[in-house]
């Protein structure tokens, strides 16, 4: 058995010698990228026309937020529930804007998320007949008080959740007092002797 200090001289070996000796210019060249010129392109003239390239890309940046606004529910006035052409209107400008303007100008968009809302965002929205059912601003602002209380604690471990079941129960308890003691005080009982 060897002693312990060689073992651990080898370990800290790393084989490139004191002035990064192993380490080597590669033989291999690789190429010049190719970079399309996307202004020249039929479909960018289709769709832009002689715009230069940076105000089209603010444009499609600008269509992404009109987008945006109507996919949150923010440019229409009843979101309970949508009609059937409204929802095949705004699926076709989603693929629109995810295969004709991001594809052209940033390059195809090869992620779940652009796929599924060129793809199957009709699905969706005639599944569920609108987009804010599962908006979840309401039940995230109940969270509030959580986080406050969260904010309070030493931040360590099981403990935290321990403190906050307790203020939890806490608050109840107090809130549940003050309720039976509010339908008391309604019932003709003013609480005086």
């Amino acid at each position: 058995m060897q002693p312990r200090s060689s073992f651990a001289h080898e370990e800290l070996d790393d084989r490139h010698g004191p002035d990064g000796g192993g380490l080597e210019a590669a033989d291999e060249v690789l190429p010049d990228p190719v970079v399309s010129d996307v202004e020249s392109s039929p479909k960018y003239r289709r769709l832009f026309g002689d715009l230069p390239l940076h105000r089209a890309v603010l444009e499609v940046y600008c269509r992404m937020a009109a987008l945006g606004g109507c996919l949150m529910g923010s440019n229409m006035a009843d979101t309970v529930r949508m009609s059937d052409l409204p929802m095949r209107a705004l699926a076709d400008e989603a693929r629109t804007f995810i295969i004709d303007y991001v594809d052209l100008l940033f390059g195809p968009a090869h992620t779940t998320k652009a796929h599924r809302i060129s793809n199957h965002f009709l699905a969706a929205l005639l599944a569920h007949g609108n987009l804010w059912e599962g908006d979840t601003s309401e039940n995230e602002a109940l969270h509030g008080p959580c986080r406050r209380m969260y904010a309070r604690t030493n931040k360590r471990g099981p403990p935290i959740v321990l403190q906050m079941m307790r203020a939890t129960e806490t608050k109840a308890e107090v809130l549940r007092e003050l309720r039976e003691q509010e339908n008391e005080n309604a019932g003709g009982d003013d609480g005086i002797f």
